[in-house]
């Protein structure tokens, strides 16, 4: 079978590419319910705004929301064998999905996610408009993500934290003498840690948290894979990434990731976004 997916961004100041975690979820979604049909289908990234319009003129309700499908199957057109299921549009709210995320306690990744298999089952005709048909359509929906190991995407913290200070501990740090720890956490559900690695040529020095994300790439892992970065130092005020930290990151992770940073008092909560404002990325040039 053959995917077709197209996939459009309205939205200005959102950089993230979802098109390989989407496939993979259309692929697996087939593969549960015995797909076999070449399928055509397209994703719009749209804004609270936009979302707000579109619920109003066409389902009539004056709000915004997370996701809106418009299934083509359930017009009565017709399908013709040997060509191409045009299975409809998913149109998906930036805004919405940041700001469940926050409040659900997962990624803004995990969020995209379900709000696109959410999306999907609609298209292949499931609903959930009575008890029983939701609790099908949203079993399905969590059957899809496991098996993608996304619905587990709500790391543990805790450990991510303390694994960061594990990693501080072995800082090679004979000049400053100021070591911090970090890791990385994926959402295969292994980690990567990192620690400051010093050198008499001080522009030659790495911090913990390249280090941490440089290893994760050194396994193969990418963007779509890492889902949290804690970094760690016993100073106060809590320490933040450094501006080529900063740099490097909003090009290697997802800006919405969350980004913990602690002390032995207390752990704050940031993004890359947050810490780097008006950010130049590749897509930038």
């Amino acid at each position: 079978m053959e995917i077709d997916l197209a996939l459009n961004n309205e939205v200005e100041d959102f950089k993230e590419d979802y098109e390989s975690i989407y496939l993979e979820i259309i692929q697996e979604a087939c593969k549960q319910l015995d797909i076999h049909d070449d399928l055509e289908l397209s994703v719009i990234f749209v804004d609270d705004q936009r979302i707000h319009e579109i619920n109003k003129e066409y389902r009539k309700i004056d709000r915004s929301t997370d996701v809106i499908s418009f299934a083509l199957e359930d017009s009565e057109q017709y399908y013709i064998e040997g060509m191409p299921r045009e299975i409809g549009d998913i149109f998906i709210s930036i805004d919405h999905a940041k700001m469940q995320a926050e409040e659900y306690g997962h990624s803004f990744y995990r969020e995209m996610c379900f709000l696109f298999t959410h999306g999907l089952l609609h298209l292949l005709g499931f609903d959930h408009m009575n008890e029983e048909d939701e609790k099908v359509m949203f079993s399905r929906q969590k059957e899809i993500l496991n098996a993608l190991n996304i619905e587990g995407n709500n790391m543990d913290q805790n450990k991510l934290i303390d694994l960061a200070w594990k990693a501080r501990e072995n800082a090679y740090v004979p000049y400053s003498h100021f070591k911090v720890g970090a890791c990385i956490a994926l959402k295969d559900g292994t980690f990567v840690q990192g620690c400051n690695i010093e050198n008499a040529a001080y522009g030659s020095t790495m911090c913990a948290e390249r280090n941490a994300v440089f290893g994760a790439y050194c396994k193969g892992y990418r963007k779509e894979d890492i889902i949290g970065l804690a970094i760690v130092a016993d100073c106060s005020p809590i320490a933040s990434p450094c501006g080529a930290c900063r740099q490097v990151l909003s090009e290697l992770v997802d800006l919405e990731m969350p980004i913990f940073l602690a002390n032995k008092e207390k752990v704050e909560k940031h993004t890359i976004g947050e810490l780097l404002p008006m950010v130049f990325i590749g897509e930038s040039l």
